[in-house]
This record gives C-alpha cells, structure tokens and sequence, in this order.
C-alpha cells in the first residue's frame, strides 16, 4: 500500500485529524478483522446455509473451494462460498484446515500475485486507485474508531 499524497488544497486543520501513514499500518489488521466479522455477519443475515453441515465436511468443502479457485481468483461465487463456509465454522469456534491445504494456498496466492502483476503491468493508475480506495477505506475505518462507533 502506497502513502496517498494529500491534496494541496486540504487545510492545515483537516490534517491534523487525518490518520498518518503508521496509524494506517497499525489498524491495517483490526481493519482485515472488522471486515471478516462483516463477513460473517452477511452470512449470518442470508440465513447460514452451512449450519446443518457437520464441521469436518465444511472443512472438506473449504479445501476444495479453495482448490477451485486458482483458475479466477475473483469468481464471486467461489470466493461467496469459502467466505461462507468459513464464516460457518468461526461461528462454530473452529478454523478452515489451512494445514491441510497448503498447496491449494500456495496455488491460490500465486493465482493473485499473478492477478496483481498482470492488472500493474496492464493499468498502473488502476492499481493506484485501488490502492487508495484501501486507504480510504481504513481511514474511514479509523475514523469510525474514534468516534467509538
């Protein structure tokens, strides 16, 4: 994630209250967690359609999902559905069984490298984009925080 630069009309003032790069390092995780309880949240309020699974074939199920992936690494319905399964098993207080699927991660994290070089390589200011729409995003966040919302 790059530094955004402010613009050169934003007051003084206003960059006071503005979160400063280490701040916006320093919630980068909370922030990753606060969207992984909206996950769960969205899953919870479309009614948990995994709630009837017994937990070792949702973790089954989360390994070939994720095995499914590499192809796309954005199909909306894949990542819905291992966003789902594991939404299922935090509620259950169980974790997906990263240790059994280190090489679909590795497949998958190679398939995303590849995404990003290739969307870097085709349209930098996209990238540039998306990188401070992240950083909008967790300012907003941070923000929120302070507010104590």
């Amino acid at each position: 994630m790059k530094h955004p630069s402010k613009p050169k009309t934003v007051p003084a003032a206003a960059d006071a209250a503005d979160p400063d790069f280490a701040e916006i390092l320093l919630n980068a995780l909370p922030f990753v967690m606060s969207e992984e309880l909206d996950k769960v949240r969205g899953y919870v309020e479309r009614g948990r359609r995994f709630a009837s699974a017994d937990s070792a074939a949702l973790k089954d199920a989360w390994v070939e999902t994720l095995a499914k992936l590499p192809p796309d690494p954005v199909d909306p319905d894949l990542r819905l559905a291992l966003d789902d399964i594991g939404a299922e098993l935090q509620l259950r207080g169980e974790e997906p069984p990263a240790e059994r699927a280190e090489a679909e991660l590795d497949a998958f994290v190679r398939s995303v490298d590849a995404l990003v070089a290739d969307a870097i390589k085709t349209d930098p200011a996209a990238w540039d984009r998306h990188n401070a729409e992240l950083t909008r995003d967790i300012q907003q966040f941070i923000q929120q925080k302070r507010r104590g919302n």
